[in-house]
């Protein structure tokens, strides 16, 4: 037997569709303590106070289960119609040299990102978090600003530029609220000239990583390259608060993003070497996106995916 191995967050990331299956208490009976709500992006302000959204909160809180929202929001908290009037609180594209009003923003500019931040801290009163953190995440793997102010920084600066202001902003009016910095596909590299303020925590999502090795495996060079990242970004954010956001369960995935879902692959042996790895690193906080794992893929093929998930937490922390 060795040493216990325990983590304060054990959790998965979900759509709202997928709650056709009982979630709060699958995730109770396979040991888990966090799920996190992942899109439509566009319900999240409304739902916490919808019967929706307070019957899940209730089941969640029934069965143990504390609840988190991450959404990819800039274009929420943003809209894009207000491009008419502030075209310099938009994105300059590195092609064209115009302001497009399509994804993110120009961290550059104050008034946009003040807006930004106010929408993001009006948004944190009502989005369902029962654990005061928060995940406004950027537009999905879009393009940043290219104006003349915004060019020296590389798109991991500009995202934690946004990230900064967010959490000030939340923070005002909840002091202890922490933010996240989404390190995934384009801000995965740790940002050069920007330093994380007080409050933000980096969540990192290993998208391009392979799971046919576990990640630490020096052997398999796109997971060495997803390490030495990670090691550099804990250099940057250290491990106060670091979550690991990553894909063990993701049916969306592993299907190529195409229904009918296929059957997740089985990853035990990749996926408690991945636990021992981050424990390792000193992150005590881990989720995986489990989308589409729904009431129809679980009428197909059981729960067991979930159940093995929560049993590798299990094993780890009796010492196995």
């Amino acid at each position: 037997m060795g040493h216990p191995i325990e983590f304060d967050a054990r959790g998965v990331v979900l759509e709202l569709g997928d709650f056709t299956l009982d979630w709060p208490a699958l995730a109770a009976r396979a040991g888990l303590n966090l799920i996190g709500l992942h899109k439509p992006e566009s319900e999240m302000p409304s739902l916490a106070g919808s019967p929706r959204g307070i019957d899940l909160l209730e089941r969640c809180a029934g069965n143990g289960i504390s609840v988190e929202t991450e959404i990819h929001a800039i274009s929420h908290l943003m809209p894009r119609d207000l491009f008419a009037a502030h075209p310099e609180w938009f994105r300059l594209d590195q092609w064209t040299r115009r302001r497009e009003p399509d994804f993110n923003l120009c961290p550059s500019s104050k008034e946009a990102l003040k807006r930004v931040a106010d929408a993001a801290a009006d948004w944190a009163a009502h989005v369902p978090s029962t654990t005061g953190r928060f995940y406004f995440w950027p537009d999905d793997n879009r393009s940043w600003c290219h104006c003349d102010s915004c060019a020296r920084l590389g798109d991991s600066d500009q995202a934690l530029i946004v990230a900064n202001a967010i959490a000030t902003a939340i923070r005002r009016v909840m002091s202890e609220a922490r933010v996240a910095y989404l390190a995934y596909m384009g801000t995965l590299e740790p940002p050069c000239e920007i330093r994380p303020e007080k409050g933000v925590f980096l969540e990192f999502a290993p998208y391009r990583r392979c799971w046919k090795h576990p990640i630490s495996s020096r052997d398999c060079a796109v997971n060495r390259r997803q390490t030495e990242v990670l090691e550099s970004l804990l250099n940057v954010f250290g491990t106060g608060g670091a979550q690991i956001l990553e894909y063990w369960l993701d049916v969306s995935l592993f299907s190529g993003y195409r229904r009918p879902a296929g059957k997740l692959p089985p990853n035990c042996d990749v996926l408690k070497d991945d636990l021992r790895f981050y424990h390792s690193l000193g992150i005590r906080r881990v989720t995986t996106f489990a989308c589409w794992l729904d009431a129809e893929y679980a009428g197909k093929f059981g729960d067991a995916d979930v159940m093995r998930y929560g049993q590798c937490f299990k094993e780890l922390a009796d010492g196995g």
